[in-house]
């Protein structure tokens, strides 16, 4: 069976914002129904997954280990990874990416030792988890429905451990549009790649299969994505002239704050591609998976939750 969060407050949805809390919905859940008394998570430097998971676990009452990669940092990590030391029950962070493996395994052999450990998939993205994303699309076409924005013609995602460009994927084939994903490649393309999408597209629909889901065997499913190489630059985290001008565009034209690792890139993509074959004329909708609440005000409320 599939759960999601327990009964939710409106209070915890204004909380936090970003995709990754659409993950939580699904991997928390699996959590507290485990019994897990300890979470660990792990990722590059002052990601916003971890900051996620550490602030809906604590919600939950679950105490969060989290690990670090070491990756270049920018603004908006810097605030993600002070938030992150404030909340979370203990912080580690390698100095070099081939220690890393040894300090999250030898910590988590002692944790089992005395807790029941639940380990977040990387991103948190997981074949159960994708669908978070393939419940964004329903609402999307209820918005869709309501006259509230046309009808996309392609959607701009980041393409990192693949959650999202796959739930999208899915979901879009599902409502019937023909709506293209394109992906924008943040991460590198060992991680990052059509065969892995792929693999993720197929043990996404296995599980809805499992759980009752009726879907046609006559759908391509994933050809709806096409994944775009060109925005990653020199290296994960590392900012582009592109992505650059597009914070700074976003930031005047939209009062939307975007971060150089993923928003930025998918956004410089979108606007790079915007008056070219085959875009020109359509529908662009670009997906903002950054956290939009300013963590002043998170780190404000947590404290009151706690008190």
């Amino acid at each position: 069976d599939l759960h999601s969060f327990p009964p939710r407050r409106s209070s915890d949805l204004d909380l936090y914002g970003g995709n990754k809390v659409r993950t939580l919905e699904f991997s928390l859940a699996d959590a507290i129904q485990k019994k897990a008394e300890l979470i660990f998570t792990y990722s590059a430097l002052g990601s916003s997954w971890p900051l996620a998971c550490v602030i809906y676990s604590k919600l939950h009452n679950i105490p969060s280990d989290v690990f670090f990669l070491p990756y270049p940092m920018d603004p908006v990590k810097e605030a993600n990874l002070r938030l992150t030391h404030d909340l979370a029950n203990r912080v580690f962070s390698a100095k070099r990416l081939f220690t890393f493996p040894w300090i999250l395994g030898s910590n988590l052999i002692k944790a089992k030792k005395n807790h029941r450990v639940y380990l977040m998939p990387p991103g948190g993205v997981s074949a159960v988890t994708t669908l978070g994303y393939i419940n964004a699309v329903l609402e999307l076409k209820e918005q869709c429905d309501r006259g509230e924005m046309p009808k996309p013609d392609f959607v701009f995602c980041a393409l990192g451990s693949g959650g999202t460009a796959a739930g999208l994927a899915i979901g879009l084939d599902m409502v019937g549009w023909s709506t293209q994903v394109v992906a924008v490649r943040v991460v590198d393309f060992i991680v990052a790649n059509r065969l892995i999408l792929n693999r993720l597209i197929r043990k996404t629909l296995a599980v809805m299969k499992a759980n009752g889901a009726r879907l046609s065997s006559s759908t391509n499913w994933g050809a709806n994505i096409r994944i775009e190489h060109r925005y990653f630059g020199k290296g994960y985290g590392m900012a582009t002239a592109k992505g650059d001008e597009s914070i700074e565009v976003m930031r005047s034209e939209e009062d939307q704050l975007l971060d150089t690792t993923y928003t930025a890139k998918t956004c410089g993509a979108m606007l790079d591609m915007a008056h070219r074959q085959p875009c020109k004329g359509k529908t662009l909708l670009f997906w903002q998976t950054l956290n939009s609440r300013p963590l002043d005000e998170v780190a404000r409320k947590m404290a009151s939750n706690s008190s």
